[in-house]
């Protein structure tokens, strides 16, 4: 570490410049961190099982995994905005800062899993049983699919 002065008088500690790096990469990485976990909050979002005529009261009733979406794409929002302001400042990281990023990152990431907890205490375990019987209903209608006769013919 190097003590040099800074503009106000204080002197500031600084890692050798052949041990710093320029904050591409760096900024490029985490972007992408925070895009996948973003992302991945729409995945609790399902379509529900629902008679005819009956979509909109089936998609109401889903309004936990409405809120609890909106909570963490909000805490996954602020926290990029902040992350894009803080890089705005600095100009070169060292590996110290990358792991401290890293850690930063390492809050970012599990954010689904919050939020579907959240969803499902919110609606007492109604989210997650949408969220079988559509699923069950997508792997039934792919096997009926595959597997019919007509579906073998017309892959001939």
């Amino acid at each position: 570490m190097v003590a040099a002065p800074s503009e106000d008088g204080r002197l500031r500690t600084e890692a050798p410049a052949e041990r710093r790096r320029d904050t591409s990469r760096v900024e490029a990485f985490s972007d992408g961190v925070y895009a996948v976990a973003i992302t991945l909050l729409v995945l609790n979002l399902v379509v529900p099982a629902h008679a005819p005529g009956g979509l909109a009261r089936a998609l109401g009733d889903l309004w936990p995994a409405y809120v609890a979406y909106l909570g963490s794409f909000l805490f996954v929002g602020v926290s990029w905005v902040n992350h894009h302001s803080l890089f705005r400042r600095i100009r070169a990281v060292d590996a110290g800062f990358l792991w401290v990023n890293m850690l930063l990152l390492l809050t970012i990431v599990p954010t689904p899993f919050p939020t579907a907890v959240l969803a499902n205490a919110l609606g007492g375990g109604a989210v997650r049983g949408c969220a079988r019987s559509a699923r069950g209903r997508m792997d039934r209608d792919l096997v009926v699919r595959v597997a019919s006769p007509e579906a073998a013919a017309s892959r001939k």
